[in-house]
């Protein structure tokens, strides 16, 4: 992944987290909102870049995201739209993260690089539980994978 994604990566898991944390319930609307205009931003960047098939993906799931944020009708499927976009976030960097190469790289960069995934993963499925405690938990892991995704980008520019 490159290091202007990681950074857009942190800074939506941190956001995300601080939001779960502090609004709970109320999230869900703002989280999609901005989950999909940084989604659409990025997959407009990525297209530009000529990464046209990840550029579609991310510009399409921003799109879906913001109709479920924005049509009432839909607003309570919004949820667990949320905690698929979750699921979805962390098969992809897996993915990316395994055609990449993980083989010979340190210790810390592969937990830098696989734990984010992970615990994306992790806060869409306890998402489907929708237990008032989730939401605090969510938060909390979310935040730890933003931290992670700032320290892998200074981890990054160290090396540089």
């Amino acid at each position: 992944m490159e290091k202007i994604e990681t950074q857009w990566l942190a800074i939506i898991c941190l956001c995300l987290g601080t939001l779960f944390v502090c609004l709970e319930a109320r999230v869900i609307y703002i989280a999609l909102i901005l989950a999909a205009v940084i989604l659409i931003a990025l997959g407009l960047i990525e297209i530009a870049s000529h990464k046209t098939i990840s550029g579609l993906i991310k510009f399409g799931i921003g799109v879906v995201a913001a109709l479920f944020a924005w049509v009432p009708a839909l607003s309570s499927v919004s949820f667990y739209l949320l905690a698929s976009l979750l699921i979805l976030l962390g098969i992809y960097e897996i993915i990316l993260a395994n055609k990449n190469g993980l083989k010979g790289k340190p210790a810390l960069y592969l937990l830098s690089t696989l734990i984010i995934p992970v615990l994306c993963i992790v806060a869409g499925v306890m998402m489907f539980f929708n237990k008032p405690w989730v939401f605090i938990a969510i938060g909390v892991l979310l935040i730890v994978a933003g931290l992670l995704n700032f320290c892998q980008v200074c981890i990054k520019a160290s090396k540089k």
